[in-house]
């Protein structure tokens, strides 16, 4: 029986991934770079981790000479100026948080972003009550694809790993979300970075699916990988 659905918030609960983008290669353009410089395999596992990693990721790759933490607060700058206006709900989430709470589910948040940046985001969505608890990039020394992050939050709603479904969008949540031992959906949209979702126990393209029959029907093994 599921307890508890869980969800991550770049690219899931909110349409943040072109910004995220944009603000780190607007970092990258101070040192001389442009992030479509960096590899392949960096720039599609990017989605999901702690910036603190993705900056030494880039800075390794580009040889600079910037503390980590620095290069981590010049990004933030630029994507809370960008933020302010361009940051959108995924199309549907909100109706789905809402079918989710009338059925009953206890509802949590696991993400990469730190914790004042996530209250902003829940109170300009305005589903801050939704949400009985969450894990933040400031609450784990182990970010995704480690499963600190929802064995954090899991045990923050009481809920066992094994009752909680995940709804996550990169690879590297889909990974921390299977290692905690919970369900995953993985959403998939047109204009984010192809993401492999192969560990997934189901791919969505719309929250319009997600309701308690959907939620239920996902433990059931007949469900998997439909």
């Amino acid at each position: 029986m599921i307890k508890a659905v869980i969800f991550d918030v770049d690219g899931t609960l909110i349409d943040s991934e072109p910004i995220h983008v944009a603000a780190w290669d607007a970092t990258l353009q101070r040192f001389g770079h442009h992030l479509s410089e960096a590899s392949e395999t960096l720039r599609s596992t990017m989605a999901g981790k702690k910036p603190l990693v993705i900056a030494t990721e880039l800075i390794a790759e580009f040889g600079l000479s910037v503390p980590p933490a620095e290069f981590v607060q010049e990004k933030t700058d630029l994507f809370l100026g960008l933020y302010q206006t361009k940051v959108h709900p995924m199309p549907g989430v909100i109706d789905a948080i809402k079918r989710l709470n009338r059925s009953g589910y206890v509802l949590g948040i696991g993400t990469a972003m730190g914790k004042q940046n996530l209250l902003r985001v829940l109170h300009a969505l305005d589903v801050t009550d939704f949400f009985a608890a969450t894990a933040t990039g400031d609450d784990v020394l182990n970010g995704k694809p480690h499963p600190e992050t929802y064995l954090t939050v899991a045990g923050k709603l009481g809920v066992p790993p094994g009752q909680c479904v995940v709804i996550e969008d990169s690879e590297s949540g889909i990974a921390s979300a299977k290692a905690a031992g919970c369900l995953c959906i993985a959403l998939v949209t047109p204009h984010a970075i192809k993401q492999d979702t192969s560990k997934a126990d189901k791919v969505i393209t719309s929250f319009d699916v997600v309701d308690e029959e959907f939620i239920e029907q996902l433990a059931t093994p007949r469900f998997y990988k439909s």
